[in-house]
């Protein structure tokens, strides 16, 4: 029997504090390992740092990640299962892990020659495969245990599923089934398995996971689900349904059904592996269910708060953490890795060399790489976490010149109708750092000038429709931009539209849609910011945290819009709203301001900074205290006149405005 000994590396920080906003002494760039983000600084030996990419797997500690205990590679029942049916032959002919997991997968699927009634009592993967050497008859359950076990053989994570239908079929039938989700490192996320189909589901090239399953079929109906079949791969669609699996002798046709994925309306969630010597743990188990399921009984067990999140935390990640040392980085290193060995790193492309959950990296002038992964006891090698920052000459700004103060919405009401480069020529003279572009046409040409004249594109806004059946946004020009903008630090301020304000049954539906651009956006270093806006569906900063937690993607966050905020929260009290945002809270929009206004337009709610009766200093002063070091914007919609005129006027508020929370 396999001592069960799971060797996790989950470790506490040390976290090291920011005095304020000065960046003096030891600085972790960042509040926690999901808000580092591009276009961060900081002072390094009489140089200056700049994020200016990143792509880290979060390390989250949850109720759910407390409850999983997973199989330990020293379990001799694990090696004797690896080595007695030659799993590594089986998966040998797989050209990356994915493909090998899917032969994997339709190996357990052929090992079970009868279909049915189990007429055994075998217990774990070894004795059921013996058993069915004996002639006996499994389903799906024992399908389900032996892939978990030859995953783990494998150095895999695959975990079980136990299925329930939303509503009894009126027919009759199966109500019930199990299948298995297991982690990709190579798509850095869970996807669900089923060995008895030997299926999984993909959509748009991606394979999901069974909560993004059960979300496109009941809400989406199907219509972009690709089940794929086999180690053929072969692809099938809603309307292929049933599709024929195999014929076995005193059952008949193994298919999956049309409504086969109706199962899907309860998730149960096992948190354990170690499935030959302990069993199913039942007891631990949590479920996913929704609105479908009433007047359904079935087990009563722990939901979720945020099924889309909960359930589907990172593993096998290595979350890093950026510390100033003199004239070098330290980064300092987190994983939620089973049966954990060692970290890996290279920098700038070169060797991989084992590192310590803690070490220092030297930098050079220009641009600097780290790439960091995990390595487990079965040499198992995890998503690679990677950063690249810009080291230049002299001192980053200390104190709230850490935030960079830019303007946006400039061009729409100036009275002079500058052009990009006059825009460009105008803002380098009266000493701001750079600039907003709204809309993606002509982003290339604000690049230009922009670089013309050394300054930064700070953000980029642009609408994105999220009524069911309506194209969301431009795929192709927001892939044109992306690569436009790649490495650059910009930001894309998102205006969800085209639903009721506030509405939470969009939110599935729009976090597919925010997933996917943050995929395509992914390569570039950009960040996605949800912009409330009034009026829109995101309207609220409340509505923003909620949805960007969904996506629960390391470059998806929020951005705190003061006029909007103003005209759609009559409280005033912005700390505790402020405070939820921060672990996401990437950007933050302001203006003068009156303290409210009765009428409709923004003529009171958008001034420039010198103007109305708004605490703007206590406002900053609120975000110093949170810690906050991100951009700040300068909304400039509907001011009349003069362009150079009040951005001049608001510049030097700021200044004075930066000046008093020195104090």
């Amino acid at each position: 029997m396999g001592q069960l000994n799971v060797c996790w590396s989950f470790r506490r920080l040390l976290v090291m504090g920011l005095a304020g906003w000065s960046l003096a002494g030891p600085v972790v760039l960042g509040q926690d390992f999901s808000s580092l983000q591009a276009g961060a600084t900081l002072p390094l030996g009489g140089r200056t740092v700049t994020v200016k990419r990143l792509d880290v797997l979060p390390c989250v500690e949850s109720e759910f990640t407390r409850r999983f205990r997973f199989d330990s590679i020293r379990n001799p029942k694990l090696r004797q299962l690896r080595e007695r049916y030659e799993l590594d032959t089986v998966v040998a002919p797989g050209r990356g892990e994915f493909e090998q997991q899917v032969l994997l997968l339709d190996w357990v699927h052929h090992r079970f020659k009868k279909f049915g009634s189990p007429t055994s009592d075998a217990r774990g993967a070894l004795e059921i495969l013996q058993a069915i050497d004996a002639g006996h008859t499994f389903f799906c359950s024992h399908y389900a245990h032996v892939f978990v076990s030859a995953a783990a053989s494998m150095g895999w994570i695959d975990r079980e599923l136990a299925l329930r239908r939303h509503q009894d079929p009126p027919q009759g039938g199966s109500s019930e089934h199990a299948v298995t989700e297991i982690w990709s490192n190579q798509y850095r996320k869970w996807i669900m398995m089923d060995p008895t189909a030997h299926m999984y589901i993909e959509k748009e090239g991606t394979p999901l996971n069974a909560y993004e399953i059960r979300q496109e079929w009941f809400y989406h109906a199907g219509r972009e689900l690709v089940f794929v079949v086999g180690k053929e791969r072969k692809k099938y669609r809603k309307a292929d349904l049933p599709i024929f699996l195999e014929r076995f002798e005193g059952f008949g046709d193994l298919t999956v059904p049309a409504d086969e994925l109706d199962k899907y309306g309860f998730i149960g969630y096992i948190p354990n592996t170690d499935l030959m010597d302990a069993g199913l743990d039942y007891g631990q188990m949590f479920i996913v269910k929704d609105k479908l399921c009433e007047g359904t009984r079935w087990h009563e067990r722990t939901v979720p708060a945020n099924p889309a999140v909960d359930p589907y935390f990172p593993i096998n990640q290595a979350a890093l953490r950026l510390v100033s040392e003199q004239d070098q980085l330290r980064v300092v290193l987190q994983t939620l890795t089973p049966n954990f060995l060692s970290y890996g790193a290279r920098v700038d492309g070169g060797l991989w060399r084992p590192v310590g959950e803690s070490f220092r990296w030297s930098l050079h002038e220009g641009s600097n790489r780290l790439d960091v992964r995990t390595v487990n006891q079965s040499r198992v090698e995890g998503p690679i976490s990677a950063v690249e920052v810009l080291v230049t000459t002299g001192r980053a700004s200390a104190g709230p010149e850490a935030c960079p103060f830019f303007p946006f919405c400039i061009d729409w009401h100036d009275a002079k109708k500058r052009s990009f480069e006059q825009q460009a020529q105008m803002l380098k003279e009266l000493g701001y750092p750079g600039v907003g572009h709204i809309w993606l046409d002509k982003v290339e040409e604000r690049i230009r000038t922009l670089d013309a004249a050394g300054l930064r594109l700070f953000q980029i806004t642009m609408a994105v429709e999220v009524a069911p059946g309506k194209t969301p946004y431009d795929a192709n020009r927001f892939r044109e931009v992306c690569a436009a903008i790649r490495g650059r630090g910009v930001q894309f301020c998102l205006l969800l539209n085209g639903m009721k304000p506030s509405d939470p049954t969009v939110d599935p539906h729009a976090v597919d849609i925010l997933r996917a651009m943050s995929d395509q956006a992914r390569d570039s270093g950009t960040q996605l910011l949800l912009y409330p806006h009034q009026a829109s569906w995101v309207e609220r900063i409340e509505d923003a945290i909620r949805v960007a937690d969904q996506v629960d993607r390391s470059n998806v966050g929020v951005m705190f819009n003061l006029c909007h905020w103003l005209r759609v929260d009559r409280s005033r009290d912005y700390r505790p709203l402020l405070q939820r945002a921060m672990p996401r809270l990437w950007a933050v929009s302001l203006n003068g301001a009156d303290e409210f206004d009765e009428k409709p337009g923004w003529d009171r709610y958008i001034q420039p900074l010198d103007k109305g009766s708004f605490n703007v200093g206590q406002l900053l002063r609120t975000l110093k205290e949170l810690g906050y070091r991100g951009p700040i914007g300068l909304q400039c919609y509907g001011i009349g006149g003069d362009a150079r005129e009040h951005l001049a006027r608001s510049l030097a508020a700021w200044q004075k405005l930066r000046e008093n929370l020195k104090n």
